[in-house]
């Protein structure tokens, strides 16, 4: 009974394969080897008696490749043999001409060397004065630029300054002002028109005005809008007569039909301070924190807006917007 290189015994059947470099010694089982049995049965008797195992296609490779070796030393000992034979190139670089005319060029190079250096140089010294006198330039910059800061903030500073007393130059103007809002406008509507509307409502708030003593002017503000009529600008003589009134009409409340009977549309009447600017554009910005529920309450006295913040027992005066930032 034939045995496989597993040293187990070969199927009777003859399904194994066996190694054509070894027909007698190597056979293998198909699990043992790396041909599949139906593969190896579908080849042909010559596919067949032609097939290597592993360990003999290996050997095989290896001998291949000592023959290349020893074919490839062989060859480079030829060519070698017949370099070393041909002496006439060597001689060549013996010739007295050849070697006058290299040492010539090499002359030449040194020379072309040397003079790219110098000019190198002088460009590379150029370059670092220029680099000099830019970074002094850069230095001297830098000094005016602090300088330059330091003088926009002085600046800056003055301005606000500047912005606070002509805040309080106008604002101590206004405080005789007074402006009356929701009354209707007329046509051909002049000055003695506004004059006994203002009578009317003084009636009404029993704080009685003398048009001639107690006024010394009285127009409507000009206005963007067209959807409310415009505002009434009363100036008094005296503050007193002004706060009075704006005390009445904070504690009244009054209406166009409570001062005029034949009034078509109800409506209420606001009398406030005259603001300036820039305290209209506080009270604009502290009412929404009002309406929002940011602060708990806002007011305005002698022309200054006073806002109460969440759980604190005072109010605070906001001169300028960036205060309110701080609430």
């Amino acid at each position: 009974m034939k045995r496989a290189r597993c040293l187990e015994e070969l199927p009777t059947d003859g399904s194994y394969a066996v190694c054509s470099a070894d027909p007698k010694n190597c056979a293998y089982h198909f699990e043992c080897t790396t041909v599949k049995q139906r593969t190896f049965q579908q080849w042909g008797t010559n596919q067949r008696s032609k097939w290597l195992c592993p360990n003999h296609r290996e050997l095989k490779k290896a001998q291949e490749k000592l023959k290349g070796n020893a074919s490839d030393n062989s060859s480079q000992y030829n060519s070698e043999g017949e370099e070393g034979g041909d002496t006439s190139r060597a001689t060549e670089y013996d010739n007295p001409a050849v070697s006058t005319d290299i040492k010539s060029i090499l002359k030449h190079l040194d020379t072309k060397f040397d003079r790219q250096e110098k000019i190198f140089c002088l460009k590379f010294s150029q370059l670092e004065e220029n680099l000099k006198l830019h970074v002094s330039r850069i230095e001297e910059l830098e000094k005016n630029n602090e300088h330059l800061e330091k003088e926009n903030k002085e600046l800056k500073k003055e301005i606000i300054q500047l912005w606070q007393t002509t805040e309080n130059v106008d604002n101590e103007i206004r405080r005789k002002n007074i402006v009356i809002r929701g009354i209707p406008e007329d046509e051909g509507e002049g000055q003695e028109q506004l004059e006994e509307i203002l009578v009317d409502i003084a009636n009404y708030l029993q704080e009685p005005v003398d048009k001639a003593v107690d006024v010394e002017e009285i127009f409507r503000l000009p206005s963007r809008s067209t959807d409310f009529p415009r505002p009434i600008l009363v100036k008094f003589t005296s503050r007193r007569k002004r706060d009075s009134l704006l005390v009445k009409s904070r504690s009244e409340k009054p209406k166009r039909s409570n001062i005029w009977d034949n009034e078509e549309e109800d409506g209420p009447i606001y009398l406030s301070e005259h603001l300036t600017r820039g305290a209209a554009e506080i009270l604009r910005k502290c009412t929404a924190l009002k309406r929002q529920g940011n602060v708990e309450a806002v007011t305005v006295k002698k022309g200054f807006i006073h806002v109460k913040p969440l759980n604190s027992p005072r109010f605070k005066i906001i001169r300028a917007i960036k205060e309110i930032e701080q609430l």
